[in-house]
């Protein structure tokens, strides 16, 4: 016996990231805080995926 197999696919993926970061600078060396920068950095991507595929099957007959 045997089989032939056909498949199809869709596969969607997103993805988003947001990166924070603060950076704080004393001038002075006094202790206190003379600079103050801030940084947001944002990425961002989407997949998208057809699949196609065929599958070919073999059944063995067991031992009577």
């Amino acid at each position: 016996m045997q089989g032939l197999d056909f498949y199809l696919g869709y596969n969607f993926s997103y993805n988003k990231n947001v990166f924070k970061r603060t950076t704080l600078r004393d001038d002075g060396n006094n202790g206190s805080i003379d600079a103050r920068g801030e940084n947001e950095t944002t990425t961002k991507f989407t997949n998208h995926r057809f699949l196609l595929g065929a599958g070919f099957q073999i059944f063995l007959r067991g031992k009577k």
